[in-house]
């Protein structure tokens, strides 16, 4: 089975984001920082398709974290999510540069 990766430091997004994707048949893994999804990443290098990383966490940002994941295998889909709608312009036009896919959530 291949896994989608939620990145997100509120635990509450995590499990949400979870419950949702797997009630449309993905497998899940859960990471709370960035490095936590690099060391996922790592270990199943041929299990991994998507990586949906929130924007704003302590440590590795959003962005860090998907150029990092996009380093290790850029066959990876890399989206971004954030809570922060006064900020979606600007990053999603950075995100688009990059090369990565742009979501905003509701909070």
């Amino acid at each position: 089975m291949n896994y989608l990766v939620v990145v997100d430091d509120e635990e509450s997004v995590r499990r949400s984001l979870k419950r949702a994707l797997e009630r449309e048949g993905y497998g899940v893994l859960l990471a709370e920082n960035g490095d936590m999804a690099i060391e996922l990443i790592k270990n199943r290098p041929q299990g991994i398709e998507t990586v949906i990383s929130d924007f704003r966490m302590p440590g590795k940002d959003g962005l860090q974290t998907l150029t990092e994941v996009r380093k290790l295998n850029p066959e990876i889909t890399r989206i971004m999510l954030t809570g922060y709608a006064t900020m979606a312009y600007p990053v999603s036009m950075i995100l688009v540069i990059s090369g990565f896919s742009f979501l905003t959530s509701v909070s």
